[in-house]
């Protein structure tokens, strides 16, 4: 797709608000797609794209990570997730009734230096 062809892009959109209600055609989404792609290679920002097609942000990104039609399944990956060691916690009650519950050592040690 040329740049140039970016007023058709703009036109198809416009003639989309008017039958409002529509879901954009693939088509559409696919065309606009490709022009995302080349106008994020040459640097532009997403909000700029935006106001060019006059299409939120949001819609854009959305429609940018689209697979296109005929696109077989994506493929998941095997991951195997460690689990986090606890944190040790400890509980301190100072002898003026201060209580501190479920802090770290070096947290608690430092509340209690604040109270002195």
């Amino acid at each position: 797709m040329k740049d140039c062809d970016l007023g058709e892009e703009r036109d198809w959109i416009a003639q989309h608000r008017k039958a409002h209600g529509q879901p954009f055609s693939p088509e559409l989404r696919q065309r606009i797609a490709v022009y995302i792609d080349r106008r994020r290679e040459a640097g532009a920002w997403w909000s700029e794209i935006a106001r060019e097609l006059e299409v939120s942000r949001k819609s854009l990104y959305r429609w940018s990570k689209r697979k296109p039609d005929g696109a077989g399944p994506t493929a998941l990956i095997r991951v195997e997730v460690e689990p986090t060691p606890a944190a040790k916690t400890v509980t301190i009650v100072a002898p003026s009734g201060f209580r501190i519950e479920g802090v770290s050592l070096v947290e608690a040690l430092a509340a209690l230096r604040g109270l002195e």
